[in-house]
């Protein structure tokens, strides 16, 4: 009963070792392709390996270029910091010598104010130095003046105050002269009275002053004029008229008046003798319109050099005299001897009696102008006093003018000395500033050499190997 089942089983399995081996021979037929396949994937894969051993050793070679190339970018890149560090030093100290320069400058331009300021007070120091000075030496000029003026009027008053005591001797003493030759009417008081008016009464002069004569015929002259040496000259008769009323008139004394018109003109003969010196008037000087005068005193008395020739010649109807003052009258009648007369001096006392009298007033001015002097002495004193002590304040604002000049010139000395020094400081500052400019300059191109140095490297030799690379891949 099973058979057919077994059959039928059989028949299944027949059927199914068919489709078995049919499936067996499509699996041999698919393993047969796929060794095909398989060997022809081998060949691929060898050949991908072979290119991929390629490709890995391009790309350690890559690598190895990649690193040189990272090492050349890291070396750059340290240059390019330090540059960069370098040019923000740079930078740093050009900033920092601009301060500085700004600084030095604002200095410099406070000293600048600063001189301007001592050189206009040095200015003003020497105006008032001047201005002392000339205070000083004005006043010292001013006390030498006053001085000499004080010593001047010390000297006046000396000489005064010694005029003065003279004075008063004199005074006292012609006073007393006088009252007696009044007393006692002497015709020199006569001469005086008279020769107060001698312009008005037509008076020419006294004899004595009108004629003159050397010393060595004085003996000779004054004993042949005699009594006569006192005489009133005038002009004419009518004058001598006229003055012997007014003599009367006044109640003087003796008085004896020539007149020259009246006096005749004529010439001695002189005697022939060895011993005569010659005419006495030709000794005589006067001028020449009173000629007359001495041809009336001396014309005709014969000036001989001994006594016993005047005496000879005497005898002979002459008037002579010697040398020595023997005067003998002609034919020897009468003897005049002259030892040493002088021409009395009671005529000038007497004329002095209404000088005396104004000498007294005179004194007393000089008393008074010795008071008047003594006070101005008190007003100089006075005046060099203050004139000293302003010469004293003068003199302290000189010395501290003086000093203040001298320490301001030690500061503006100094001062110039200071902005020396910051113009050069400047002046070594700018060219170093410039330096720096020109090593920024140089370092701002070489960072962007460097810079441009690295991105070169990074484009040729990092990012397009790379593409390239993964390209082939």
């Amino acid at each position: 009963m099973r058979l057919p089942e077994i059959a039928a089983e059989l028949e299944s399995l027949h059927q199914a070792r068919l489709a078995i081996e049919s499936q067996i021979t499509e699996q041999k037929t698919s393993l047969a392709q796929i060794r095909e396949e398989k060997n022809h994937v081998y060949q691929e894969v060898k050949s991908i390996e072979s290119e991929s051993f390629q490709v890995y050793r391009q790309q350690a070679q890559v690598a190895a270029q990649r690193k040189e190339v990272d090492t050349k970018i890291q070396n750059l890149t340290t240059k390019l910091n330090q540059a960069k560090v370098t040019f923000g030093k740079i930078n740093s100290d050009i900033q920092d010598i601009k301060t500085k320069i700004e600084g030095n400058r604002q200095r410099h331009t406070d000293i600048i104010e600063e001189s301007k300021k001592l050189e206009l007070l040095k200015t003003r120091l020497e105006s008032i130095r001047t201005n002392h000075k000339d205070t000083v030496t004005e006043l010292k000029s001013r006390i030498s003046a006053q001085t000499a003026k004080h010593a001047r009027i010390e000297s006046d008053i000396d000489e005064i105050s010694t005029i003065l005591e003279k004075a008063s001797r004199a005074a006292a003493q012609y006073d007393a002269k006088i009252k007696v030759v009044k007393g006692i009417m002497h015709e020199d008081y006569t001469i005086a009275n008279l020769k107060e008016h001698s312009a008005e009464l037509g008076i020419e002069g006294l004899v004595y002053e009108m004629i003159s004569w050397d010393r060595q015929y004085e003996r000779a002259v004054l004993a042949g004029a005699s009594d006569w040496i006192k005489s009133f000259v005038v002009k004419d008769f009518s004058t001598l008229l006229s003055l012997a009323e007014v003599a009367r008139t006044r109640k003087l004394p003796k008085l004896k008046i020539i007149p020259l018109e009246a006096i005749p003109n004529f010439r001695l003969t002189l005697p022939r003798d060895s011993s005569v010196v010659g005419v006495l008037s030709d000794f005589v000087k006067c001028d020449e319109k009173y000629a007359p005068l001495k041809t009336f005193l001396f014309g005709n008395v014969v000036l001989v050099d001994s006594r016993d020739a005047a005496i000879r010649i005497s005898r002979s109807g002459y008037k002579t005299v010697t040398l020595e003052g023997e005067f003998f009258e002609a034919k020897a009648s009468a003897v005049i001897i002259d030892i040493n007369s002088k021409i009395s001096k009671l005529t000038k006392i007497i004329s002095m009696s209404t000088s005396v009298d104004g000498l007294i007033q005179s004194i007393n001015l000089l008393k008074k102008y010795i008071q008047k002097k003594r006070f101005s002495l008190k007003k100089v004193e006075g005046i060099i006093q203050n004139y000293q002590s302003r010469l004293s304040i003068s003199e302290t604002g000189l010395s501290n003018a003086d000093m203040s000049h001298s320490d301001l010139k030690f500061k503006i000395t100094s001062i110039d000395k200071m902005k020396s020094q910051l113009e050069a400081r400047i002046s070594q500052l700018e060219r170093h500033e410039e330096k720096l400019r020109m090593d920024l300059a140089k370092e701002e191109s070489y960072l962007a050499s460097l810079e441009e140095r690295i991105s070169l490297v990074h484009d040729n030799y990092a990012d397009g190997e790379n593409n390239r690379i993964a390209n082939e891949a």
